[in-house]
């Protein structure tokens, strides 16, 4: 019997990251039990459900949680639980709550997120460590001769340049370009042709972050430090060779395009190149932000190319992303969201209208949906002067209509990617004042409420009964929304100056608004939804379907439907607090 009840314990969504060894040691303490139909369940302890459910309800009578078959439940003083089938279940002693998620159901949905990766270690999975190669480390007043014929005698691409206590760097393109092309005397100092300061990384961190930085800054050298010190150079062929849709050569393939057709050509690949980053064990929220800093450098070139035909700029102005690409959080395939500022006076200068008209065509030809909602620089709405733009959102706060909460969540997510970024200073102020707005914040808790998690009211996933999308259910919908909208209105309430998700979960709970345990919660949650979600999207593009947001809980593997609805609880909870603390309920 230890051994069937070992393996129940181990197969359950709550301890599947326990070490074996924890859960043997809770298997002599535990007792069985057993209830009827319509029985109250009064453990002393922790239990485990192995057949049938219970029904839990608050001191008013109100059913709040569904605990079923696989499900793990420690018991509260207000709660009261009813068997709503015949019902078995294991109790487990109290040191149980440590070896479940640590007293969170983090680990469960964690679990499941990497379940199906296998034993073996993935590129992404690894240390900049496993991966570095020795460093070349020469002193700045080395002849660059010197240093060139070093490099080819070590087959390194590039070397580390110290002058002082500063660190640089010098590679084969800077050969190239500063000594080479310009006819620079070669028996000079190899300080006049590196780069300082460098951008560096620690040996401890993760391949995953080393790729992020690498890719976002668009260089191919990253010296790696420990505790300071030069130890290693991590290139970009150490992370994905010469194959031609790795994330380095898209980013090098899209500043080097020509016309909108060549990044047609690039964009038709980001399929491809999400799958087979999947397939290297990357997480989604990891791919997304790749997909975004493409979607950012593509815009660049948008921009460039536009301006070229209209000539000069008249004034400076500030090109704003919005939502997910603004979150770096996009799907496969995102459309445009973006609108322009331009300097007071200037509203009626043709030139704006053209760079925006311009750039939207130009990224609809790349292969960027228009926004059906018409959230767009080409449109005259999302076109405007800085004083414009600050009294719109001054304006937002004091009358909260329907249309302006769902602009002021578009807002709330912007980042400027091109231009002058002081010109946008207003976009962040709405978020700043949106704090003292009480009335204000209740009506977007309360607007954040309008997306719930599709879970049954017997614990499971609940899908469309009908209709083209029978049998499936909105991810998007059901669980990206959701938390996106917790984490907006929790950040909003403490003025956090950032708006990546993850972030704005992290910055909220360190300020105490929202529990540690809830906002680890979350933040598996929201990974493993955008996992599956990109999965998914790559799947219907393999199969020649467009990608959606529609999952069918067959198609995932038990570990997946487990981590999904621990989720839904999770979100669950997460919006009755919101109600709660924000009294949404006494705003219309």
């Amino acid at each position: 019997m230890p051994h069937v009840i070992f393996r129940f314990l181990s197969e359950m969504a709550a301890f599947a990251g326990a070490r074996p060894a924890d859960i043997d040691d809770l298997i002599e303490d535990i007792s069985e039990g057993s209830a009827f139909v319509g029985d109250i369940v009064e453990p002393p302890g922790p239990l485990a459900v192995m057949v049938g459910g219970l029904r839990i309800t608050d001191p008013d009578g109100r059913s709040i949680d569904v605990v079923g078959e696989g499900d793990f439940w420690v018991p509260a003083p207000s709660q009261t639980a009813t068997a709503h089938s015949d019902t078995r279940f294991l109790i487990l002693p109290d040191r149980a709550i440590d070896v479940a998620w640590e007293g969170e159901t983090g680990r469960a949905v964690l679990a499941a997120r990497r379940q199906g990766a296998g034993d073996d270690l993935q590129l992404i999975s690894r240390l900049v460590s496993d991966a570095m190669s020795p460093p070349l480390v020469v002193g700045g007043h080395t002849a660059a001769q010197a240093v060139a014929e070093a490099m080819t005698l070590e087959g390194a691409t590039a070397a580390l340049v110290t002058v002082g206590d500063r660190l640089g760097i010098v590679t084969d393109q800077d050969f190239r370009a500063r000594m080479v092309a310009v006819g620079r005397d070669s028996s000079g100092p190899v300080r006049d042709i590196a780069t300082f300061p460098v951008t560096t990384i620690d040996s401890g961190d993760r391949l995953l972050t080393a790729l992020e930085v690498m890719v976002d800054q668009g260089i191919k050298h990253l010296p790696v430090l420990t505790d300071g010190r030069p130890v290693g150079m991590l290139a970009d062929s150490d992370l994905f060779g010469t194959i031609d849709e790795s994330p380095f050569a898209i980013r090098s393939a899209i500043r080097s395009a020509r016309n909108p057709t060549a990044l047609a050509e690039i964009y038709a690949s980001m399929p491809r190149v999400a799958e087979r980053l999947l397939a290297e064990g990357m997480e989604g929220l990891a791919i997304s932000r790749l997909l975004a800093n493409f979607a950012e450098a593509a815009t660049g070139r948008a921009i460039e190319w536009t301006t070229r035909e209209l000539g000069a700029a008249p004034g400076p102005y500030a090109w704003v992303s919005f939502g997910s690409l603004a979150r770096r959080e996009p799907a496969l395939l995102p459309d445009q969201d973006h609108a322009l500022v331009i300097p007071d006076g200037a509203g009626s200068n043709p030139w704006f209208a053209g760079l925006a008209t311009g750039v939207t065509d130009v990224l609809e030809e790349i292969g960027y949906p228009r926004c059906n909602g018409g959230v767009m620089a080409s449109e005259p709405d999302w076109r405007g002067e800085e004083s414009e733009w600050a009294k719109r959102w001054i304006s937002y706060l004091l009358d909260s209509s329907p249309r302006h909460l769902l602009e002021s969540q578009i807002v709330f997510d912007s980042r400027v990617i091109a231009g002058d970024v002081t010109m946008a200073a207003s976009f962040a102020e709405l978020r700043t004042r949106s704090r003292d707005a009480g009335p204000f914040l209740a009506r977007l808790a309360k607007h954040a409420l309008d997306f719930r998690p599709p879970l049954g009211f017997m614990g499971r996933l609940h899908t469309d009964r009908s209709g083209e999308h029978a049998g499936t259910f909105d991810l998007k919908a059901g669980a990206i929304l959701p938390i996106v909208q917790f984490a907006r209105v929790h950040a909003l309430a403490i003025d956090a100056p950032v708006i990546a998700t993850i972030a704005r979960l992290e910055a909220a709970a360190a300020a105490g608004e929202v529990s540690e345990g809830l906002s680890s919660m979350l933040i598996e949650g929201y990974e493993l939804a955008t996992t599956i979600r990109l999965e998914h999207q790559v799947a219907r593009w393999r199969a020649g379907e467009e990608p959606d947001n529609r999952i069918d809980p067959e198609e995932l593997t038990s570990w997946r439907r487990m981590g999904l609805r621990e989720v839904f609880k999770a979100i669950k909870s997460a919006q009755e607090a919101l109600a709660l603390n924000f009294q949404s309920g006494l705003v219309s």
